[in-house]
């Protein structure tokens, strides 16, 4: 009986493993006070995945279950933590401690630090999935955006500004509209087979697409601004320089750390603004496929729609936009020229689409 109390006890500590030979990592983030620490970067260092905890600190990794690997836990304003995968416990709790060197701001008047994330955004709802295609999808913008932030109070600090970013799969697998189905068994389109499955480079909307020259990198800018008294749009700058960010990696996740820019809002609102770069520094070649109507003199066969490639260029970063509830949703603002317009993206009767684009604040309660 002993014996097989032990078993179960290690089992239950294993990682779990699927068929498939994959490994979940599963855990609950938390500081040094046993309060859950949201939006952490978990990473697997050798195979490059990452994912982030929720509100409650929780979180799950995937790893193919291959070599050993390292897991790196980190977030802005708390100490980062390494612990090699032969080493993890399942469900464990995993504490992060504060770094104290962002805490060089400390209240004289004394009271308790707080972090409020403002438009908080799930993990899963700015990262690609198939399943949920419908309600996810890239965006990009060849004006600045701005979108409204509402602290609890004035005065609080910036300490960081988070993004979901858009990464695409190369294929769209599953059931092809009749349309494009008509057309590939009369002969006018060969599928792409892998294996048993047929997949193709475009979807119902033939939106999806097959990345030709795909690239990594990714630099842009933040801005952010003041809300103007009278009108409500973005004011005057809140922060006089641009944040340059730069990366060149496949991150789903941006963390822009601002703690040590000691960036103060004087009032409860705010907006940040991102800027898309159309440079060759963020480049992505990509393949789609439009339906088109055939032109009457090469119409030799029944159907009047073919299916032709289209390359396009797109610029990163992707970001990720989410279908949300219109009371979740912030008032944003696109800058045409040197005039501020309001930006309502596709909605319905329930939903708007949200920009996944959240900022953390601090401040002290008395």
């Amino acid at each position: 009986m002993k014996l097989l109390r032990l078993v179960l006890l290690i089992i239950l500590t294993l990682p779990a493993q699927n068929l498939l030979g994959q490994i979940i990592y599963r855990g609950t983030i938390i500081d040094d006070k046993k309060r859950p620490i949201p939006l952490v970067t978990i990473k697997l260092m050798a195979e490059n995945t990452e994912s982030a905890s929720n509100q409650n600190g929780q979180f799950n990794i995937t790893s193919s279950g291959g070599l050993s690997d390292t897991l790196l836990f980190s977030s802005v304003g708390y100490e980062s933590k390494k612990i090699a995968t032969t080493d993890f416990k399942q469900n464990s709790k995993v504490i992060l401690p504060e770094n104290i060197l962002s805490l060089k701001d400390v209240n004289i008047a004394g009271g308790k630090k707080k972090s409020v994330i403002i438009n908080y955004f799930e993990y899963t709802q700015a990262n690609y999935n198939p399943q949920i295609r419908k309600q996810i999808s890239p965006y990009i913008s060849p004006f600045p955006i701005a979108k409204l932030f509402t602290s609890e109070i004035a005065h609080a600090k910036i300490e960081k500004i988070t993004l979901g970013r858009f990464v695409y799969k190369d294929y769209y697998k599953g059931p092809i509209n009749n349309t494009f189905t008509r057309v590939m068994r009369g002969g006018n389109y060969n599928p792409v087979m892998v294996g048993q499955q047929q997949i193709a480079t475009a979807s119902s909307n033939f939106n999806n697409e097959k990345i030709i020259t795909k690239s990594s990198n990714a630099r842009f800018n933040l801005y952010l601004l003041e809300v103007d008294t009278l009108t409500g749009k973005p004011g005057k700058l809140l922060y006089k320089d641009k944040i340059e960010v730069k990366l060149t990696n496949n991150a789903t996740l941006i963390e822009v750390g601002l703690t040590t820019k000691q960036i103060f809002i004087p009032h409860q609102k705010f907006y940040v603004m991102v800027e898309w770069l159309y440079i060759p520094f963020n480049e992505n070649i990509a393949l789609s496929h439009e339906l088109v109507n055939r032109p009457a003199q090469l119409n030799k066969s029944k159907d009047k729609i073919a299916i032709m490639p289209v390359y396009k260029t797109n610029y990163e970063p992707l970001l990720s936009i989410y279908a949300a509830k219109k009371d979740k949703v912030a008032t944003k603002w696109r800058l045409i020229g040197d005039q501020w317009e309001s930006l309502p993206l596709a909605k319905n009767n329930q939903y708007e689409m949200e920009l996944a684009l959240s900022a953390t604040v601090s401040y002290f309660e008395k």
